[in-house]
């Protein structure tokens, strides 16, 4: 086969050409989407507490956090990470869940939990709390 191919150069060249004109007509019959669909299924909590170090951090501000998170049933996954002045929390929520009443749930739980927090640290932020369908940003 290698050979005829090198004999039949023509041969060769007519089906590489073929081969390509068929994957540039696949690529532009190929439906596509500008801003397609997708669901955020969880939610990131960030939380400041400036001047402290990672131990004072995971101590007095994500464990508070993780221990009223842990109690929303939709919760699948929470990994979180405590880093020098800031804590940072990312909540999975189980398959087949109402995102936005789950996600709603962590955030009324965080709210409770804000009253156990030190003093100097900053209101916790949901920088992820957002999802776009169909070109529209929704704010939760």
């Amino acid at each position: 086969m290698d050979k005829k191919g090198i004999q039949q150069p023509v041969v060769t060249l007519l089906l590489f050409i073929a081969l390509s004109l068929a994957g540039v007509f696949s690529y532009f019959e190929m439906d596509k989407q500008e801003d397609p669909e997708f669901l955020v299924n969880g939610v990131a909590i960030l939380t400041t507490y400036p001047g402290a170090g990672s131990e004072k951090v995971e101590q007095l501000v994500t464990n508070v956090l993780e221990k009223k998170i842990k109690t929303v049933s939709e919760v699948q996954n929470m990994e979180s990470f405590s880093l020098p002045n800031v804590s940072t929390l990312f909540v999975t929520f189980k398959e087949g869940n109402n995102l936005e009443k789950a996600q709603q749930k962590v955030k009324e739980q965080v709210d409770q939990a804000k009253r156990f927090l030190p003093e100097d640290a900053m209101e916790p932020r949901f920088p992820y709390l957002r999802r776009t369908k169909r070109g529209k940003t929704l704010d939760f």
